[in-house]
């Protein structure tokens, strides 16, 4: 099927080569390291495109819409980390990577590895104070290591039994909303680097993460039924409830974050930008699971 969004992906992030594919732009970009789908690069366009319209209407000050060059950077973000999450999901013969101990410019020769470098010699360059980088960078090596970790345990044939705690905890982190937020928060001017020891902003963090894993497994079932994908929370009920039970105990869970998500965001305060931006954030996040023939539909 073809994206809904394809016909504006050009006019969305208005580059000058309009008539070179974003496809080829960021294979380019990627030194011919990856290349997305259809239904990716349709994910992660739709993401920015839904979140760049939200900003664009959004009534209150302290938070604009992107640069172009802003926007080209949050797509090969989020390019880079759809790309990955599918690699660890989908390859056997990939080398481990150790990816608290890489140093910019020094990947080595795993192809993730050279991957992400590249994005993070992106981000360097676009620059931003020092805590937000780190912020940035330590958000998105929480996540990968969590995929080496869970990659690692397949390899050898371990079979970890988790639980929905295990999944609550890792939500955040597994999600990629952690570096999602901290992506945004730079390219804003925002201050989540300076949040990150705030309880109520953390439960707020937390409350999204959550809301956006369970979504996430709400949408992609019949799909990750098919790869017998080990961490989807509604296959993991239908082993224990029988019938239409785990969509409806999950449903319930998304609405009880949701409730707990509206207080945290009123105890924040109104004026609280870096708030109003995860909000904006989520709810893109919404329509892109929403949309038809995007990423979650069985391939």
């Amino acid at each position: 099927m073809v994206s809904p969004l394809r016909h504006g992906v050009a006019e969305l992030i208005r580059l000058p080569l309009a008539a070179v594919s974003l496809q080829t732009q960021l294979t380019t970009w990627a030194g011919g390291l990856f290349e997305l789908s259809r239904s990716e690069l349709g994910a992660a366009t739709a993401f920015i495109q839904g979140y760049d319209q939200l900003v664009s209407h959004w009534a209150r000050p302290g938070l604009s819409p992107l640069t172009d060059e802003d926007r080209l950077l949050l797509l090969k973000d989020i390019a880079v980390f759809v790309w990955l999450d599918d690699a660890f999901t989908s390859s056997e013969h990939r080398s481990p990577v150790a990816w608290s101990h890489l140093g910019p410019g020094a990947p080595g020769p795993s192809r993730e590895a050279q991957v992400f470098d590249r994005l993070h010699s992106s981000v360097r360059d676009r620059g931003g104070s020092p805590k937000a980088l780190g912020l940035w960078l330590s958000t998105g090596v929480a996540f990968l290591e969590l995929q080496e970790r869970d990659w690692a345990e397949r390899q050898r044939g371990e079979s970890r039994q988790w639980t929905f705690l295990d999944y609550l905890l890792e939500a955040e982190i597994n999600s990629t909303i952690q570096h999602m937020l901290a992506t945004l928060s730079l390219l804003h001017g925002l201050d989540m680097h300076g949040r990150m020891e705030d309880p109520v902003f953390r439960s707020f963090l937390r409350n999204i993460g959550v809301l956006a894993r369970l979504l996430n497994d709400l949408s992609s079932v019949e799909r990750e039924r098919q790869e017998t994908a080990p961490r989807n929370v509604v296959l993991f009920l239908e082993g224990q409830v029988d019938g239409e039970g785990p969509r409806s105990i999950i449903e319930a869970r998304v609405k009880a974050h949701r409730e707990h998500l509206a207080r945290d965001r009123t105890s924040l305060g109104e004026a609280d930008v870096l708030a109003d931006c995860g909000m904006l954030m989520l709810e893109a996040i919404e329509r892109v699971y929403k949309l038809p023939g995007i990423r979650y539909e069985p391939r």
